[in-house]
């Protein structure tokens, strides 16, 4: 009898040792692994991607979520995104925050990393809505700022900046990006509008300096008397300012868009005389934000839009 309440007694002391040793944290056990967050910029080389980044990684840190910059090759913008998409699902991201160059083409990576489950973020140029509908998203979360109305405020900045009426121009990038589409509209709509311009049409290049180093030229020699230019993002204003120091005997306004740190010599100069700044840092931060509820189940507004802000020499 002694021994079976011994034995009784011991195996109750271990079955308390077990259950208290079970409520125990191992020491040796790994912590739970980050959420992975991709960050996909429009174009990796530019300064607005810094931009994005420092907006990011604030968010991450009070997320507990890391960002990850996928590795760039390919030398067309599209098809280096498109590898960029692929990247991330692979390496097993919850989210993917995206600028797109494209409005359209980026879906057949897009719809492979919803079906994986990845989440998407949309910023700075939305995406096509019939596009991603057709791809099976019910819709995309979009955070940036209304472009039509930005670049409809700055072409009117621009305009009223001219001593006297003349020709006026808008020279726009990519056609496939809804950002410099609406871009377009508005800065077209302003100066159609302005009575203090003779409006003397719309140019495009393909969203580098280069190309807008080009088409300045073909403009200046097209329309010798032009006054001033609107173009659609800054990248595009700074061809058109090193054109212009080929014609010093002109006197040109520029206008820009995206408020980039190497454009404000040139509003303090006069080399250029408004952009636009889009708070690109803000539009990520919230971006990994919404993208951190996303992954966590929880609901996150169709569209953000963020005030932007007119810049000049006055306002820096």
């Amino acid at each position: 009898m002694m021994i079976l309440i011994k034995r009784t007694f011991v195996i109750f002391i271990l079955s308390v040792l077990i259950a208290v040793l079970s409520g125990c944290k191992n020491p040796m056990a790994e912590s739970p692994k980050p959420v992975e967050i991709g960050l996909i910029p429009e174009s990796p080389g530019r300064r607005v991607s810094l931009e994005y980044r420092k907006g990011a990684e604030k968010a991450a840190k009070e997320t507990g979520a890391v960002i990850v910059s996928p590795a760039t090759f390919g030398k067309h913008p599209v098809k280096r995104q498109q590898n960029m998409i692929d990247q991330l699902v692979t390496q097993g991201v919850g989210a993917i925050i995206i600028a797109p160059v494209d409005s359209k083409q980026l879906f057949p990576q897009l719809e492979r990393a919803r079906k994986q489950g990845v989440e998407i973020v949309n910023i700075s140029n939305p995406f096509d809505h019939y596009s991603a509908r057709k791809s099976g998203f019910r819709y995309i979360p979009f955070i940036g700022i209304d472009n039509e109305a930005a670049a409809y405020q700055a072409a009117e900045s621009l305009a009223s900046q001219l001593p006297s009426p003349g020709k006026g121009a808008v020279l726009m990038g990519n056609a496939d990006n809804q950002a410099e589409v609406k871009r377009k509209n508005g800065a077209v709509k302003a100066l159609l509008k302005n009575r203090k311009i003779d409006f003397a049409g719309l140019f495009t290049a393909n969203s580098s300096s280069e190309s807008a180093k080009q088409t300045a030229t073909k403009i200046l020699r097209k329309h010798p008397d032009i006054k001033a230019i609107y173009c659609t993002d800054d990248v595009l204003a700074l061809g058109v300012v090193q054109t212009l120091k080929n014609y010093p005997e002109k006197n040109v306004l520029v206008g820009g868009f995206g408020n980039y740190p190497e454009i404000h010599p040139l509003l303090n100069n006069g080399s250029m005389a408004v952009t636009v700044d889009s708070q690109a840092s803000r539009q990520a931060y919230l971006a990994v934000k919404a993208a951190k509820k996303l992954i966590d189940f929880q609901k996150v507004p169709k569209k953000q839009l963020l005030k932007f802000k007119i810049v000049t020499s006055g306002n820096k």
